[in-house]
């Protein structure tokens, strides 16, 4: 095997793994985005009013449902 042979094969295996690297990447993180905003209301956070009312900081689906 030449030695421009053995570059190429390396510089293969190099995208290959980025590439594989960078799929792995967006698929955790699609799953990971999908599971967060399923799962209903995450709530960071209340607050007491001076009115005595509660708010709540939320993120995700539902928020406006939550009394």
């Amino acid at each position: 095997m030449t030695f421009m042979a053995m570059m190429r094969s390396r510089r293969n295996r190099e995208v290959i793994g980025g590439c594989s690297l960078l799929a792995l990447f967006v698929v955790s993180g699609v799953l990971a985005g999908i599971a967060a905003f399923s799962s209903g209301p995450i709530i960071l956070g209340t607050e007491l009013n001076t009115n005595g009312l509660v708010e709540y900081l939320c993120l995700g689906v539902g928020c406006e449902d939550i009394y």
